[in-house]
């Protein structure tokens, strides 16, 4: 399986080890002289058409012998219950396979059923996600489990109108649980099938407009009428992930060369004619690291923030000041008492959607005298966050953020200054 979000496409961008460039003899990917277009550059193109039966039945046949001797050996594979594929499901939307995988099997251990995953407490599945990120899947994949038990006898439904009403469920999600695991003739469309679709019947035309998308659904769905609809449906986005990249696919690997009028016509990397990226934004923000002895100091965020409910360190880019960037003085503002800001430690760098962030690490310790030192789990700092201290080691248990996690994990479990506990 892999990533339900067609546009960027989260797949692997070309085989594991394989080096880029084009090999000797490969078909070539564009046209010569043809530059690399998007679908905002091009004048429209006429309305895409339905392949011919022919051409559908070939290219089914093609699937599946390639995928039961290619597919990977992925572990929600092995035992595909609807709970197990519904996780990996989530969890896969705009993360690459091999970082699922430990989070996939530690989660399962964790919880696993649906029931299990139904009863526990939010913050216990986020502590469970950390460090994945897209929180937001994990709060709702909880929410679907809860109205599975609550609503469907702990069953995922079959039916369609019923899994779509579930939190979190997309046509995409419903079609790969629902065609994977119960075997319904379900069709499925994400990166990966967009782009074997478009280029093997060679269709134009942006995919995230009706048209075009109304098309590739139409077109997924005669895929899975005959045959295992699971395996169909596997085997379209393990091509896309393994063979068909967005850039350099593996054309002499791919089971459908013969098939496809993209690498007939020299227009491979032209398709999907996909709408242009936003701008990049670079922000900049100071974190405090504040330690006391063995304990750091962590901020919940709060709702209306990016990633709410999760703990972090002062500063740390919340997304509530547009894409501003912060110093250490807005750091220190979200504590209750001053703080001495002592040497930068490092940068820690990620991203969030169309952000480029870059985290200055400060070392902090409370300004003497410190009467708080272990403050309560009440204690708020004066925009109403949720302030705790933790022993580095028991922090990292919490639901993290990632770049909070990556800070304690190099800079916070050493000791910090004990200050003046009067």
């Amino acid at each position: 399986m892999s990533s339900p979000s067609p546009v960027p496409d989260p797949a692997p961008g070309h085989a594991p080890g394989r080096p880029r460039g084009r090999k000797p003899g490969r078909a070539p990917v564009r046209a010569p002289g043809r530059p690399r277009g998007l679908a905002s550059d091009r004048p429209p193109d006429p309305a895409p058409t339905e392949p011919p039966p022919a051409a559908i039945d070939a290219y089914r046949e093609a699937l599946g012998p390639w995928f039961r001797a290619h597919g990977r050996d992925l572990p929600w594979r092995r035992d595909p219950t609807p709970y197990r594929v519904w996780v990996s499901e989530m969890m896969l939307q705009q993360t690459r396979v091999e970082t699922v995988i430990p989070y996939f099997e530690r989660f399962v251990t964790r919880f696993p059923d649906v029931g299990a995953l139904a009863a526990a407490p939010e913050e216990e599945v986020l502590e469970s996600w950390s460090g994945l990120g897209y929180y937001r899947r994990a709060r709702m994949l909880a929410a679907g489990a809860r109205e599975v038990v609550a609503r469907h006898g702990g069953r995922f439904p079959d039916d369609e109108r019923a899994a779509l009403a579930l939190p979190g469920i997309g046509r995409y999600a419903a079609g790969a649980i629902r065609s994977i695991a119960l075997g319904a003739r379900a069709p499925v469309l994400d990166g990966n099938v967009t782009r074997v679709l478009t280029r093997v019947f060679g269709i134009r035309g942006d995919p995230s407009r009706a048209p075009v998308r109304g098309l590739l659904w139409r077109i997924a769905g005669r895929v899975v009428e005959r045959g295992d609809p699971g395996e169909l449906n596997q085997a379209q986005m393990e091509l896309g992930a393994i063979v068909c990249a967005p850039r350099d696919p593996d054309c002499e690997r791919c089971p459908l060369a013969a098939l496809c009028v993209a690498r007939r016509e020299g227009i491979i990397e032209d398709l999907p004619e996909l709408r242009p990226r936003r701008r990049t934004v670079e922000v900049a923000c100071t974190v405090l690291l504040v330690r006391h002895g063995d304990a750091v100091l962590l901020r919940r965020r709060l709702p209306g923030e990016l990633l709410p409910g999760m703990w972090d360190l002062p500063g740390a880019f919340t997304g509530t000041a547009d894409d501003r960037s912060t110093g250490i003085a807005a750091a220190g503002a979200l504590l209750p008492w001053p703080v001495e800001a002592g040497r930068t430690l490092g940068t820690v760098k990620h991203a969030i959607t169309y952000r480029r962030i870059s985290l200055e690490v400060r070392e902090a310790s409370p300004a003497e005298p410190f009467r708080e030192r272990r403050a309560a789990g009440g204690r708020r700092g004066p925009d109403g966050a949720e302030l705790t201290w933790l022993p580095g080691e028991e922090a990292l248990g919490k639901a993290l953020s990632a770049p909070a996690r990556k800070v304690i994990r190099r800079w916070g479990l050493a000791p910090g200054p004990e200050g003046d506990s009067a």
